[in-house]
């Protein structure tokens, strides 16, 4: 089962390797996106569930990712519970780090501490692989006002300006950041 901002590039990138996935979202035009670049890509092993993580199937999964959506809830302990009761296999959480690039402005919802998230693992004795990595995004716009619209409170204006480019009448904006991945196998990998 995938969730979260990733949901669309994960499933895509997935689906062709595996049986089935379960793209979970409580946003049903993220599903739709996802449905759409799915048929356009001839993929068709793609269930699209159009609910939140409290209401996902427990047990059901053999591999759970969260991209960046644990920022969604205020309660992330028990995110957590609920992405181990619903994994068999494998949990996979991806978020950003605490000394994210001084390109983002503040967040909308405030995002719990990376270290605090896996010192919540350790709590419930689990205890995780965690790996920081880089991640880079390209954003296109036909106008440059548009771009700073949609940007607007994600975004530093400055470095918008500083790293807005042009190409073929069409404005890009490279974004870096800095981000963790937390995983870790269950014990347990049978079946119920």
């Amino acid at each position: 089962m995938i969730s979260g901002q990733g949901q669309v590039i994960f499933t895509l990138a997935l689906a062709p390797f595996v049986k089935k996935v379960k793209a979970l979202d409580p946003a049903e035009g993220m599903l739709n996106i996802l449905r759409e670049k799915a048929e356009n890509l001839g993929i068709h092993n793609i269930d699209y569930l159009n609910r939140k993580w409290e209401d996902a199937t427990t047990g059901e999964y053999d591999i759970v990712l969260a991209s960046h959506s644990i920022s969604c809830t205020k309660d992330p302990l028990t995110f957590f519970q609920r992405m181990h009761e619903c994994a068999h296999r494998f949990v996979f959480l991806i978020v950003f780090t605490d000394f994210d690039t001084m390109s983002m402005v503040g967040r909308k919802t405030p995002q719990p501490s990376y270290a605090l998230l896996y010192n919540m693992l350790c709590c419930l004795g689990i205890y995780a692989n965690v790996e920081i990595f880089k991640s880079y995004r390209r954003f296109f716009y036909t106008r440059k006002d548009d771009l700073f619209r949609k940007m607007e409170g994600l975004i530093n204006k400055e470095y918008i300006r500083r790293n807005l480019r042009e190409t073929n009448g069409e404005f890009f904006l490279d974004i870096e950041t800095d981000e963790v991945l937390i995983w870790y196998k269950k014990d347990n990998p049978s079946k119920n």
